[in-house]
């Protein structure tokens, strides 16, 4: 439901569902200034290590699987 309690109307699964988003985009910020610092400290190319050649796919999957699965769960959990 969000940051909001069971009570609250302003919670649901759209609340859900922008946690997610939020908490989406700021673990792939952390990532890609991950990969940015790396590569420059090994002076090569973001991309050319590791698992960063899926970032694309990460970004584009990742964002509607996260916020999908948060608005479905919290769309069939009950609230108390």
């Amino acid at each position: 439901d969000g940051h909001y309690g069971s009570a609250d109307e302003r919670g649901g699964p759209k609340a859900a569902c922008l946690l997610a988003l939020n908490t989406f985009v700021g673990t792939i910020n952390l990532r890609l200034v991950f990969a940015l610092a790396a590569a420059v400290l090994g002076h090569r190319h973001v991309g050319g290590f590791g698992g960063e050649e899926f970032m694309p796919l990460e970004l584009g999957c990742g964002l509607i699987l996260m916020s999908s699965w948060r608005a479905l769960h919290s769309s069939v959990t009950p609230r108390i």
